[in-house]
C-alpha cells in the first residue's frame, strides 16, 4: 500500500478515535487506534480517486516521507539530566523515552 504524504491529526474522544485530512476535509473514525491508522491511507487514495474521476485538481502533498526527521532541540542541563535517569529507570534510551511519552 502506498504510504500518503498528507498531514492529518489523530484526536482521541471519549472511546474511540477521528482522524481528520485536512487536504480532502475527510474524517475517519474507530474505536481502535490501530484499525484506524490502517483505514488513512486507504481513505486517502478513495479520496485521490474520487478527485480524479470529477476532474478536481488533487492537493499538493504536505510533506516527504524520505526527509530526514531529524530534530535538534536544545534543553537545560538540568532537564536533559533528568531525561536520562528517567530513560535508565526505564531500560531505554532518550530517543525512545521521548518518543513513547508523545506517541497517541
Amino acid at each position: 500500500m502506498k504510504k500518503n504524504n498528507y498531514y492529518f491529526s489523530i484526536k482521541r474522544e471519549e472511546d474511540w478515535y477521528s482522524v481528520f485530512v485536512p487536504a480532502f476535509n475527510i474524517t475517519i473514525v474507530d474505536d481502535n487506534l490501530e484499525d484506524l491508522e490502517k483505514w488513512i491511507d486507504e481513505a486517502i487514495e478513495v479520496a485521490i480517486e474520487t478527485y480524479k474521476a470529477e476532474w478536481k485538481k488533487i492537493p499538493a502533498e504536505d510533506w516527504d516521507f524520505r526527509a530526514s526527521w531529524k530534530l535538534s532541540l536544545r534543553i537545560p542541563k538540568s532537564l536533559h539530566k533528568r531525561l536520562y535517569y528517567l530513560a535508565k529507570n526505564e531500560g531505554t534510551s532518550i530517543n525512545q523515552l521521548i518518543l513513547s511519552r508523545i506517541a497517541v
